[in-house]
């Protein structure tokens, strides 16, 4: 593969595309645009590109990654400028907010029952299964200090 044969999908309307995500088990790219006065969270058919549709297209500013739970049949999302993690159903209904408050959330991602971000040096979690407001602080950098000694605090 050296990338001879690529395709183009999807090339108009696009505002700085970032975050993309495949639900293998519908046929659906999803994608978030960023820094734009029309950030949002978009999908298309695999299938069928004429389908494209947006999905989350209000009160979203700087939005870098998505995640998936496709099974679930939500998709979750962190929006660094408004400083919150959000989730919807994959039609981009029953929005709501799992945090707020934030620093600067910047990357999400899924693992068992669990919601990871990250927030300016620390890792939050939370288990999506139970419907509990309660965030876990998994994981804290107290001090990065990358240079000739690389030296990395880490707080279990």
């Amino acid at each position: 593969m050296d990338g001879t044969n690529r395709q183009i999908l999807i090339y108009t309307g696009l505002r700085r595309p970032f975050g993309i995500e495949l639900d293998t088990t519908n046929g659906y790219l999803y994608w978030t645009s960023i820094y734009s006065d029309k950030a949002n969270i978009e999908r298309v058919k695999l299938n069928d590109l004429s389908t494209r549709t947006a999905l989350v297209k209000t009160e979203m500013e700087v939005t870098y990654r998505l995640v998936l739970a496709a099974t679930d049949g939500k998709m979750y999302w962190c929006d660094s400028w408004n400083k919150v993690i959000e989730e919807a159903n994959l039609n981009g209904t029953n929005r709501t907010t799992i945090a707020t408050g934030l620093d600067y959330p910047f990357r999400i991602d899924i693992y068992g029952n669990y919601l990871y971000w990250t927030d300016s040096g620390v890792i939050y979690r939370v288990d999506i299964t139970t419907g509990e407001s309660s965030i876990e602080n998994f994981f804290s950098i107290e001090s990065m200090d990358v240079g000739a000694n690389e030296t990395i605090n880490v707080i279990p």
